[in-house]
């Protein structure tokens, strides 16, 4: 190793800081300066001796005095300082140098200090590191090795900084790990170009800069490539601060970690207004400005038309008529809700399928659809048939052609609803006669298949009508009007019908519903009015309304009776056995002067329900609990 020369006065002198072979060229990187103030020269031998594993280049002082007046004048990399220097300790002379402003500030050492006590006023004077006497050459070598990298990427990273903060160009710092890659920083440049400061701009999103004529496909094109973590570069107008416009060439690159995970982005933003509005420019922007324009206007424009359509679908929703509109060939393109609740059926079934097929093959159906009637504005047709659904119902209906001009998308219009839900007064021979075949098609033939050909004339001519359902006060007979209900609601209505009676309280009989009930096909009046009768009777034999349950389960019907075989509902009325004696049973009970059990109610509600394809099972007396038990089949 080379000898090394020191002096009191300050000169810096040269040490062999690395083997021969190491030995960086004069081209290399510049060595750092450290001071080393001691007063022991003994200690300083040392020091040298242990710093010649980094290139530095070391210069000495032998007291405190001097050591401050060399952190004054020399651009130091490190200082390592004893604690015990003359005229001025260690301790001091790290605090005066910590307090001087005009100085690059270094890292700093303090050696020979022992106490804890004397370590924590050190720390709090602005030192680095403190290392204990004797010293330990290893951890001396590792302090100043990492201090002197660390100094090194503090530079760096100032150097970068200044870079920054000087560059003619908007730059800005984007926080990846935000959706929203808010700003983390953005430099004067950016300042100037937008007129919004870097605390203005920090936690907020780069679309303050949009206004009324920015590129939103620009911008959907620039925040994809970010989500991707691609470079991407977009030519947008932006709005200053004060709201002027000018064209921004924006480009964005992604900053990822050590480990390769996307964090951060930084975007360059130059004005290019010049360029853009240029004379070359200016017809090509011209001709982009109209297609904007053009296609805003046709997007409002569908947006009006799109708010047309859902307003008219909503009035053709809320109509009590099926509404079905088909194309040319006949085949369904649109079906109102009271069309898929009269059917039976979903939308997914309806549309697309052939109207004829629909009305079950209906003669008279298929010749106008096919072309085959003679011309009117208006065909009226009305005719029983069985519903895709499984509903046997009369359908009177209106069939109507569209104008000229929109045949080519629209074939039919078909109005119709089901006779049966409007006819009560018999007083007219042609509505008594349609209420006849509208009951024998609903309820009197329930083997009744559908096929092929369902014309009125297929319904058979004797009809069991008047024999099948009661008689009004009045001489009018009571006319089915089916609905898809849901078993629940029946039961509910059937509670309210006897608050009714009763003075307008509900009773408080306890229903158990099981969960996926399906729904009946029904008219909902009629079993709402015999399950009424059935709870009335319950809660009279039982004396207790709270003792009465009304549970209702799926369950199969065997097919007995006149009940189709299929998926059903139980409607269950139980109540306790031990309050009905052999007296409540018969005549025996007015003798009594017991309640009679309330026979003609019984027979009423049995009429009721089998009028809509139910049945009534009577209660078995040697049971531990009565029951009356409703079967209601399941609507397909």
């Amino acid at each position: 190793m080379d000898v090394i020369e020191t002096n009191r006065t300050g000169r810096r002198t040269e040490i062999e800081t690395m083997p021969q072979e190491e030995k960086p060229s004069a081209a290399g990187p510049q060595k750092a300066t450290v001071l080393v103030a001691t007063g022991d020269s003994a200690t300083r031998d040392l020091l040298r001796r242990i710093l010649h594993v980094v290139a530095v280049e070391v210069v000495d002082a032998a007291d405190g005095v001097e050591a401050l007046a060399l952190a004054r004048r020399l651009d130091l990399d490190l200082v390592v300082l004893d604690a015990f220097l003359a005229v001025m300790d260690g301790i001091s002379v790290c605090a005066r140098i910590r307090a001087l402003v005009d100085i690059d500030q270094p890292p700093i050492i303090i050696v020979g200090l022992s106490s804890e006590r004397a370590v924590e006023v050190a720390l709090a004077s602005g030192a680095d590191e403190t290392l204990a006497k004797p010293l330990n050459p290893v951890l001396l070598r590792s302090r100043t090795r990492d201090l002197l990298r660390r100094r090194q990427e503090e530079q760096t990273l100032r150097l970068m900084q200044r870079a920054v903060e000087a560059a003619p160009v908007g730059l800005t710092i984007l926080d990846a790990r935000s959706s929203e890659y808010t700003v983390l920083h953005a430099n004067r440049a950016f300042g100037r170009l937008t007129g919004y400061e870097t605390e203005e701009m920090r936690g907020r999103n780069l679309r303050l800069l949009r206004g009324p004529d920015t590129d939103v496909a620009a911008m959907t094109a620039l925040r994809d490539a970010m989500a991707a973590g691609r470079d991407s570069r977009v030519v947008i107008k932006n709005y200053r601060k004060d709201g002027t416009p000018f064209w921004n060439e924006l480009a964005a690159a992604p900053i990822l970690d050590a480990s390769g995970r996307l964090t951060h982005y930084v975007t360059v933003q130059h004005d290019v207004s010049a360029l853009v509005e240029s004379p070359e420019h200016r017809s090509d922007r011209a001709v982009e400005e109209a297609v904007a324009l053009r296609t805003r206007e046709l997007d409002q424009a569908l947006a009006r038309v799109e708010e047309r359509r859902r307003f008219t679908e909503t009035i053709l929703n809320a109509m009590v008529s099926g509404i079905l509109v088909t194309d040319a060939r006949g085949a369904v393109t649109f079906a109102n809700l009271a069309a898929l609740r009269t059917l039976g059926t979903s939308l997914a079934d309806c549309v697309g399928r052939p109207v004829v097929e629909i009305f079950a093959h209906n003669e008279d159906v298929a010749e106008i659809v096919g072309g085959h009637a003679p011309a009117h504005a208006e065909h009226r047709l009305d005719f029983p048939f069985i519903s895709p659904g499984g509903a046997r119902f009369y359908v009177g209906m209106s069939i109507t052609r569209p104008p000229e001009e929109l045949r080519d998308e629209v074939g039919y219009i078909f109005l119709f609803r089901n006779l049966a839900e409007t006819i009560e007064d018999e007083s007219d021979p042609r509505l008594r006669e349609l209420a006849r075949e509208a009951a024998a098609t609903v309820s009197v033939q329930p083997d009744l298949e559908q096929a092929p050909g369902n014309r009125r004339a297929d319904v058979p001519s004797e009809s069991t009508f008047e024999d099948e359902l009661p008689e009004e006060p009045d001489g009018r007979r009571v006319v089915l009007a089916l609905r898809y209900c849901a078993p629940l609601d029946l039961v509910r209505l059937g509670l309210e019908l006897l608050a009714g009676e009763s003075g307008g309280q509900v009773p408080p009989v306890r229903v158990e519903p099981a969960e996926s009930l399906p729904e009946v096909l029904v008219d909902r009046q009629q079993v709402a009015e015999a399950l009424s009768q059935l709870t009335a009777s319950a809660i009279q034999r039982c004396g207790d309304a709270a003792r009465v349950l009304v549970r209702l389960t799926p369950t199969e019907a065997v097919g007995d009776k006149g009940v189709h075989p299929g998926p059903s509902v139980r409607i269950e009325i139980v109540y306790p056995r031990a309050l009905i004696t052999e007296l409540d049973l018969g005549p025996e009970a007015e003798a009594t002067g017991r309640p009679p059990y309330r026979h003609a109610d019984l027979a009423s509600a049995e009429r009721l329900l089998e009028a809509n394809g139910g049945r009534l099972i009577r209660p078995l007396r040697e049971a531990e609990q009565q029951a009356l038990t409703i079967i209601l089949r399941a609507a397909k």
